[in-house]
């Protein structure tokens, strides 16, 4: 791509830039050209500031910003050629998942990881979020000292690294984790979906999150039985904490279930507090909604929805090529 620089200002000629990443794409200049403005890129300062009409008249290139990847498994990926039986649904799994922890030395983490953050960087992406199985122990597990190193030998992408917890874990080991976290930089995550301990750990997670100025990630709700609470959980406990850093729902797979005022109600609750629900529809497209007859819903949450009520919504990965 050939660009054109003065002191201040440069051009990118014969360019075509999608118009769903424009605030005021009239504003931005160029010709309109189905959903997208079309004209010769102008750059002022190393930033993109409009567009002007372009007089080519060859095939135009596309301009759009790095991509990025808001949810994966970099510790799990690239695994399933090694396991067997996976039976297709999430506890399954979860299970062979873990059994295949036998094999997690550091040249295997290593290996697998760099495999995908590349794969990621390859496809445009310039900020990965993985989440890291903690494990049982308060001390941070082997795969968050790989990923670590991994995300400072690649200058092409910045790697935050998410501790994935248990309810039970953030309970009896949360404090001592998100200190670690606090002092060594990374996110503080956990999965959400049915446990007896999930309300106080909810409470727990804030609590810590806010002591520490953490970010929160949090797996909800992944899985279609009807009362699964974990969203609702999570936009209340921010509303009564008044926490303002940001929050991250992967999954929310049983939102399919609410209609009507029901769904409104929890909408509402959402808008209202800084909650960004992420969709990973390869994965729950897969694990979700398997059943005897033809299946109504696969795990997909409501996009269109969260996003008609104003709520961030974000699409990501998941797994790539494990359990």
């Amino acid at each position: 791509m050939t660009l054109h620089v003065g002191d201040t200002c440069g051009v990118i000629p014969n360019v075509v830039v999608p118009e769903v990443f424009l605030r005021n794409p009239e504003h931005f200049g160029g010709v309109r050209r189905g959903a997208s403005r079309y004209g010769d890129l102008v750059l002022r300062h190393d930033r993109v500031v409009g567009m002007q009409v372009s007089s080519h008249s060859d095939l135009p290139r596309l301009v759009m910003p790095w991509l990025v990847e808001a949810h994966c498994h970099l510790d799990k990926c690239h695994t399933i050629h090694r396991l067997e039986d996976v039976g297709g649904n999430l506890r399954d799994a979860i299970a062979a998942q873990r059994e295949d922890k036998i094999n997690w030395t550091a040249d295997d983490l290593r290996h697998r990881a760099a495999r995908g953050l590349n794969e990621a960087v390859l496809a445009g992406c310039r900020l990965v979020r993985s989440h890291v199985d903690w494990g049982d122990e308060a001390e941070p597990p082997l795969a968050w000292h790989v990923l670590g190193e991994l995300a400072s030998e690649n200058g092409n992408v910045h790697l935050d690294r998410a501790a994935l917890l248990s309810p039970a874990q953030v309970v009896e080991q949360g404090s001592q984790i998100a200190r670690y976290l606090a002092s060594s930089g990374g996110t503080l995550g956990m999965f959400l979906l049915d446990q007896p301990e999930r309300r106080d750990a909810v409470s727990i997670m804030f609590d810590l999150a806010g002591r520490h100025g953490l970010a929160l990630d949090f797996h909800v709700d992944e899985g279609l039985a009807p009362d699964l609470d974990g969203l609702e959980l999570v936009a209340a406990t921010a509303k009564a904490t008044s926490f303002d850093g940001p929050i991250l729902c992967g999954h929310a797979c049983s939102l399919a279930n609410l209609t009507g005022d029901p769904l409104a109600r929890l909408l509402d609750k959402l808008v209202r507090v800084p909650v960004t629900v992420a969709a990973l529809p390869t994965t729950n497209l897969y694990l979700q909604g398997r059943c005897e007859g033809t299946p109504d819903r696969r795990g997909l949450t409501r996009l269109g929805e969260l996003s008609s009520a104003g709520v961030p919504i974000v699409v990501a990965s998941d797994n790539v090529a494990d359990a």
